[in-house]
């Protein structure tokens, strides 16, 4: 344990033009955990930066200027630590001062092992009273015939065309949670903080069980600066929930994860042919879906990503995918989103990766400045739709965009207002000068409006009298005819 700080640190301001390093270094198999307690020096051009190794060319995981400090401590992945601080020729502060030690596994599993082994166990925080920036981690591996097993299951499924009901994953179920919100847990599913990010916990609610499709997975406490009692008592085992067809769990309710085709970071790198594969991800109520594709190479012609706005296929379509490069970003209407993916029986190619995160519900209802929409497609409602009436005297509007290539199609999946007062005008522009498209009230049933340029603008008007359920629409960008 140490500490350092910058020249002149306590008695005056660091010197111009200053070029000074640190090195921290402990016992080789330990960490260094470091923490900032004081920074304060020139926001544009004066710099401490901290680097996760021996020299500049490890990885840089800290730059630090102004007088923010860092919400958590600092943490080195081996024992070695650079800290390097540099200054310009004018306008110096007072600097910085900070404080080291060195973590063996003990420390790092809050008292506790830090790597556990076996296919079921317990991870937790007790005793809870700690000084400010706790730092603790645990790298949980299932046994390894686990791992072996899944590897055996993957080459099956390729080169038969295996495929299985079920599917083996780490399910990590709370009993007692209580972070203090200066603190986080981190859930990683793989064996190191590289891997994807599955939850970040705190507070008081114990959370819902998270799933881990990897061979194992990694638990990381973080503490802030405020002095607090976090305590939480967990207990992981694997388990077999259904498969999605494509060696990965169907079901995902985690708030956030991946999914992936078939093999994608299996023995081959490549899907299969004749693949159905499914998945449903499920949001607690008032919250929405957002998927992101962070690789896709499909075959253009013939194998297809649908992505449906609901539980399953008799939902809204949000896109019929193919072709090789990564669709936009797509974001659910509601809590649910269904996932489909099927090859035919000829070329198959790398396939896709996607992550999903979970999100508060945006208030698309228009109703105060007109909300802009934009990209190849989305969705929009009035006020209080799924939940109760709309209000009276309502003038919501929306004005949405698409390609300049493409023209909008707006379709009303579901609509009910008062049919003699409340109106839902289309227009073909941004304006409300421009060309009337529809007039739209009462029980219209499920309604499509296309636009004949790329901008369409939609209004909704309520009077003082009776409300109704109101309406939820989508709209997407397709080709002029």
């Amino acid at each position: 344990m140490g500490s350092f700080n910058s020249m002149n640190f306590g008695s005056g301001h660091y010197d111009d033009l200053a070029r000074c390093e640190w090195l921290i270094t402990t016992s080789y198999g330990n960490r260094i955990k470091l923490v900032f307690e004081t920074i304060d020096v020139q926001g544009c051009c004066d710099f401490i930066r901290v680097y996760d190794g021996r020299n500049e060319m490890s990885p840089l995981i800290g730059v630090y200027n102004t007088d923010t400090l860092p919400q958590h401590a600092l943490i080195s992945t081996a024992n070695y630590l650079l800290v390097r601080f540099t200054s310009d020729s004018s306008n110096s502060s007072e600097g910085f001062n900070a404080t080291y030690e060195s973590l063996g596994e003990d420390d790092l599993g809050c008292g506790g092992p830090s790597n556990l082994n076996g296919s079921s166990g317990v991870i937790s925080v007790t005793e809870g009273n700690y000084d400010s920036f706790v730092y603790c981690e645990w790298n949980v591996e299932p046994l390894a015939d686990i791992a072996m097993r899944k590897r055996t299951l993957a080459f099956k499924r390729y080169i038969s065309g295996l495929r299985l009901d079920t599917v083996e994953v780490i399910e990590l179920t709370f009993v007692d949670f209580n972070v203090s919100h200066d603190d986080t847990l981190q859930l990683f599913d793989g064996l190191d903080k590289n891997a994807p990010l599955v939850a970040e916990l705190n507070g008081d609610t114990v959370p819902e069980p998270v799933i881990f499709s990897s061979v194992g997975f990694t638990a990381i406490l973080m503490g802030g600066s405020g002095v607090g009692i976090s305590t939480f008592y967990a207990t992981y085992a694997v388990v077999s929930v259904q498969d999605s067809r494509c060696g990965n769990p169907m079901l995902l309710n985690n708030p956030m994860g991946q999914l992936f085709s078939s093999d994608f970071y299996g023995l081959f790198g490549y899907y299969g042919n004749n693949l159905f594969c499914e998945w449903s991800i499920k949001a607690p109520r008032r919250k929405v879906i957002e998927l992101k594709f962070e690789t896709f190479n499909v075959e253009s012609c013939c194998d297809f990503v649908y992505v449906y706005d609901g539980r399953d296929d008799a939902s809204t379509v949000l896109g019929k995918l193919s072709g090789h490069s990564p669709p936009s970003t797509i974001i659910s209407t509601e809590n649910r989103l269904f996932i489909r993916f099927v090859t035919n029986s000829h070329i198959v190619d790398t396939g896709f990766s996607a992550t999903y995160q979970i999100l508060d519900k945006v208030d698309n209802t228009g109703c105060g400045e007109t909300v802009s929409l934009d990209g190849p497609f989305g969705s929009f409602s009035s006020m209080n739709y799924g939940t109760s009436l709309y209000e009276k005297n309502l003038n919501c509007r929306w004005n949405i965009t698409v390609d300049a290539t493409m023209v909008v199609k707006i379709t009303f999946i579901d609509f009910l207002t008062e049919s003699c007062c409340d109106h839902v005008i289309v227009y073909d522009g941004g304006s409300d000068s421009d060309t009337q498209l529809a007039d739209l009230s009462g029980d219209e049933g499920i309604t499509s409006v296309e636009s004949t340029g790329n901008v369409a603008l939609v209004i909704f008007i309520s009077d003082n009298a009776y409300q109704k359920e109101g309406f939820l629409a989508t709209y997407k960008e397709v080709m002029a005819y």
